[in-house]
């Protein structure tokens, strides 16, 4: 004879969970992370079978975070663990957007980047106020560059050679709206 009482039913070891039709097995102390599941099993005589009527998919994820901590549960469901009284911290539930949003962050930075150097920052200019570009006579301007060099390249290439005059060859294409690299340096600057 099997006598039904409350210190009989708590040794049960699983619980069958009937979510919408769909049947889950959980240990007691699983469920026991639940607020909720912990309080009915404290407060009220279970028959071995508790019927909720939400979501089996979404649940499958909170049984899988009751099960371990480190499971990447979505955030976009944090509402079910709100429900189920499961606690946790926002911060650390998966976010499928996350990684994209840091490659665009990264995209973003890199065009910043670019747009700062096309516009704001200057090659150092020669102490002596001369332009910048070699065997030019003139004075330099703001920027290190005379007018008549103000739309070149600033890129140098470095040649392995004795003769000073092909040491320091410097990039023939122009730049655009008086910036500093023309398109095929600038992302070479940025990463140097």
């Amino acid at each position: 004879m099997i006598l039904k009482n409350k210190y009989h039913n708590n040794t049960i070891m699983s619980i069958t969970l009937n979510v919408s039709g769909k049947i889950f097995k959980v240990s007691r102390d699983i469920l026991r992370k639940s607020e909720l599941f912990n309080g009915l099993l404290t407060d009220c005589e279970i028959d071995n079978e508790i019927a909720i009527d939400r979501s089996a998919k979404l649940f499958k994820h909170v049984h899988a975070y009751l099960l371990d901590n480190d499971y990447p549960y979505p955030r976009k469901y944090y509402s079910e663990l709100d429900y189920y009284l499961v606690p946790y911290d926002i911060d650390l539930l998966y976010d499928s957007t996350k990684k994209w949003k840091e490659e665009y962050d990264g995209r973003i930075k890199k065009i910043e980047n670019i747009l700062e150097v096309v516009f704001y920052k200057t090659p150092k200019e020669e102490p002596s106020g001369k332009c910048l570009f070699p065997d030019c006579v003139r004075d330099g301007t703001w920027d290190g560059r005379c007018g008549y060099h103000r739309n070149d390249c600033c890129h140098r290439f470095e040649i392995d050679s004795q003769d000073d005059d092909e040491k320091n060859n410097w990039c023939d294409n122009e730049t655009y709206g008086g910036g500093f690299y023309c398109e095929d340096h600038i992302l070479d600057y940025i990463r140097n």
